[in-house]
């Protein structure tokens, strides 16, 4: 008797919810960059665009990391999933304290990109509810 060893699946991402959060980040972030470069000039936008790349860094991971985390079919590597989420967490603090602390950092600037993830993560995530339903015949 052959005994079929249990697979191991790596936990993956909604792939139509990542492409809505990304669609809309893409938009929010854009907004963001336009008020930041309107506002405070080509520095406030790059600015802007530093926190959008920064925001989507953080949900890139948290991502992966959360989703070892609750996965029920993973079973190792949830101890070092919540070190590195702690890591994480940490680092993203750091690198916004780091950056609100150099005077060529506009914090509203940086505030809005961030922002923009945010809000991307809302309304991607609320898409299905949000967007009328078409009936097929």
């Amino acid at each position: 008797m052959t005994e079929t060893l249990p697979t191991h699946h790596a936990p993956t991402v909604d792939p139509a919810l990542a492409r809505r959060i990304v669609g809309v980040a893409a938009v929010t972030g854009a907004a963001s960059i336009a008020w930041a470069g309107s506002a405070v000039g080509v520095r406030g936008a790059l600015v802007s665009l530093l926190g959008t790349v920064i925001g989507l860094a953080n949900l890139w991971m948290l991502a992966r990391l959360a989703l070892r985390l609750l996965d029920p079919n993973v079973e190792a590597g949830k101890g070092t999933a919540v070190v590195l989420l702690l890591g994480k967490s940490t680092a993203l603090f750091a690198v916004v304290i780091l950056l609100l602390t150099r005077p060529w950092v506009h914090a509203g600037s940086l505030l809005a990109g961030l922002g923009s993830v945010i809000a991307a993560i809302c309304v991607g995530a609320l898409w299905e509810t949000l967007t009328p339903k078409t009936s097929a015949p």
